[in-house]
């Protein structure tokens, strides 16, 4: 069940089309309910678990003291924002970048990199 109702808009934005173009993923039938429950059916079993982990993405909320691999979206002086899940960005602060000290972000980081 969804915990929060707005991010079945986000469930909703991805057609179905758009998923069997990008994951393969084949006869895929999303349902969701007025409570916010999602149904998934699939004649794939493979299908169904790849759908089941791309929802789980975009409804997933992240969680403070978590460690996320992300991609570095944009560098300030004060640190990196970090997208660490779809539509989700957090503060890297410089501080946090390396065990020594640094002057500059762009020393260590570049736009698109991983972290």
């Amino acid at each position: 069940m969804v915990q929060h109702m707005y991010k079945i808009f986000f469930v909703l934005k991805y057609p179905l089309a758009y998923l069997t173009k990008l994951y393969g993923i084949l006869f895929l039938k999303i349902n969701i309910d007025d409570a916010g429950v999602i149904n998934i059916a699939s004649a794939d079993e493979t299908s169904a678990q790849k759908a089941i982990e791309i929802i789980n993405g975009i409804i997933a909320e992240a969680e403070i003291g978590k460690i996320y691999l992300g991609k570095v979206k944009r560098i300030v002086d004060f640190g990196a924002f970090v997208e660490i899940m779809p539509g989700t960005e957090g503060l890297l602060h410089i501080s946090q970048i390396d065990f020594k000290r640094i002057d500059k972000v762009t020393d260590v980081l570049h736009e698109g990199e991983e972290v």
